[in-house]
């Protein structure tokens, strides 16, 4: 039999869609669609190919980060192997590799620079993003917009995502992440600030499904004003987490409304005691003693310092933390 392999995009209007469409006719022709490796493949690979014996955080953070793309893993795979001592991997690069930036990069070239600004936008929105939001913080037409994503998507940067109203979603993690580190800093801290600030003017109406999104960009954009917010959505975000049960998620919530408040000179604002009580309250929630008591600790400091109500409440669980029981 005869094999033919072919790439290009899988918009049904280009020539390569028409050839195939022509050959599915023909008696004797089946034609296999070509996806990604599944998860479970790529520590086989690893093992295989390169002899690297990953444990299972890695397989998931290079399948996450590659979405199984064979020539994103098997780079991924290199940079592990060149820099990793320890044959048990089980952390992967924190960088992405430059034969998968020069390949991304020879494919943002066939797209007009208008494109790929609107797209490195949407990089700094993350993985999924809408038309709306973009159009919000671009400051751009509606229809201009559409027709760039629409040229993206033609060439497999990004594609539809049914899961929101005129959304996409970048087809590759990495292709967001090169987007993204490319921006320069300034460019990133300000779209993070606008990005927040759209955000929570579109969903103004039901902010609890995006509470983590406004407040982690707001804490990214806190080195150019943004601390308030920053602090304001950061502890909704954590309350609603431990409405939730989502303890672990809390309690970085509240690590990050702290570093807003230290590192804007909010040393003496009340928001800092509370925010280590509830620190303390969660890790408690997570059996955490530990951990709470340093927290109530930090806790008790800043309420004598600043003479704040909450010493009472707080002392009062430092003892309950520290003894077996009330």
């Amino acid at each position: 039999g005869l094999a033919l392999v072919g790439s290009g995009p899988s918009d049904r209007r280009s020539s390569l869609a028409g050839s195939l469409g022509e050959l599915s006719r023909e008696t004797g022709v089946d034609r296999m669609r070509l996806t990604g490796l599944p998860e479970s493949s790529i520590g086989e690979l690893a093992e295989r190919a390169l002899g690297i014996k990953l444990q299972g955080p890695a397989v998931d953070a290079i399948y996450s980060q590659t979405d199984g793309n064979p020539l994103f893993v098997i780079e991924v795979l290199k940079v592990l192997q060149e820099e990793s001592a320890n044959v048990d991997a089980d952390v992967i690069p924190v960088h992405i590799p430059d034969s998968v930036r020069e390949t991304i990069g020879r494919r943002l070239k066939h797209l007009t620079p208008s494109c790929v600004e609107l797209l490195t936008i949407a990089s700094v929105l993350g993985r999924n993003f809408t038309i709306r939001e973009i159009t919000t913080v671009a400051e751009r037409d509606f229809e201009r917009v559409l027709e760039n994503f629409e040229a993206a998507a033609r060439s497999g940067i990004i594609e539809p995502n049914s899961a929101h109203t005129g959304g996409y979603r970048f087809t590759h993690a990495l292709i967001r992440e090169v987007l993204y580190d490319e921006l320069p800093l300034l460019d990133r801290l300000k779209l993070h600030g606008r990005v927040a600030d759209t955000l929570a003017e579109i969903h103004k109406d039901d902010l609890v499904p995006v509470l983590n999104t406004i407040a982690h960009h707001y804490s990214e954009a806190t080195p150019l004003g943004y601390a308030e917010q920053a602090v304001k959505f950061e502890l909704r975000a954590a309350e609603h987490g431990i409405q939730m049960c989502a303890y672990e998620d809390a309690v970085t919530h509240y690590d990050r409304a702290l570093a807003s408040l230290s590192a804007n000179g909010y040393e003496n604002d009340a928001r800092k005691v509370k925010a280590f009580y509830l620190k303390g309250n969660a890790f408690n929630l997570l059996g955490d003693t530990k951990l709470a008591t340093e927290a109530f600790l930090q806790g008790v400091k800043h309420a004598i310092r600043l003479r704040s109500p909450l010493l009472v409440d707080i002392i009062t669980r430092l003892l309950w933390s520290t003894s077996d029981g009330p």
